[in-house]
């Protein structure tokens, strides 16, 4: 069981490849500093937070299912030029961003909506064919993979072998574990057979 992320990173979308079922908990309350509503990707100057502004704010305690999207500023249009900026000169840029843009094009009210739509896309591009099941009955967080463990590298799993070339490394280095946003662009089809070669070993 594990928690829905907004455009999760390579440890998260491992998790995800390994299970013959995909199992999401929706009543876990949203908590400050998981990945529901944010993701990191690669930009020229490093690492970029991209987050989901939210209704009531960051520090509220309600249940992810019922956790709302605010629209006050564009961030949906931000979020597009983000990822427009740092993956116009990735190999697989013109094959996947137009699908970027027509999830961008839709207006969620809730979080996990707009998320169950990037996982959709995500899924549609990896070939993560696994039946989904909702978990309306979880309400504790320590009975799932919880969020934070998805921002650390080889204290959870040792990722540092899997190497692509990625947009701005001769400038910044190798980034690991970002979202895979950035593994789809630079490597596209080969995105689900370099998650599953890496973590067989």
């Amino acid at each position: 069981m594990i928690d829905i992320h907004y455009f999760g990173n390579i440890i998260y979308y491992y998790t995800l490849l390994k299970p013959k079922t995909i199992e999401f908990a929706t009543l876990l309350p949203y908590q400050k500093g998981w990945f529901n509503n944010k993701c990191v990707i690669a930009s020229s100057n490093g690492p970029l937070n991209l987050s989901i502004p939210l209704l009531g704010g960051r520090n509220q305690h309600i249940a992810l299912k019922d956790v709302r999207i605010a629209y006050h500023q564009n961030w949906r249009r931000q979020h597009l030029r983000a990822i427009e900026t740092c993956y116009r000169n990735a190999p697989f840029f013109e094959f996947y961003f137009f699908k970027f843009e027509q999830l961008f094009e839709n207006e969620f009210e809730y979080l996990i909506d707009f998320n169950i739509a990037s996982f959709k896309l995500v899924s549609s591009i990896l070939k993560i064919d696994q039946p989904i099941v909702f978990n309306d009955a979880c309400t504790d967080p320590k009975q799932v993979q919880m969020s934070k463990i998805y921002n650390k590298t080889s204290d959870v799993l040792d990722i540092s072998f899997l190497k692509y070339e990625q947009v701005f490394e001769n400038s910044i280095g190798f980034l690991i574990n970002i979202s895979i946003i950035d593994l789809i662009f630079c490597t596209g089809t080969r995105s689900n057979q370099l998650l599953n070669n890496t973590f067989t070993a």
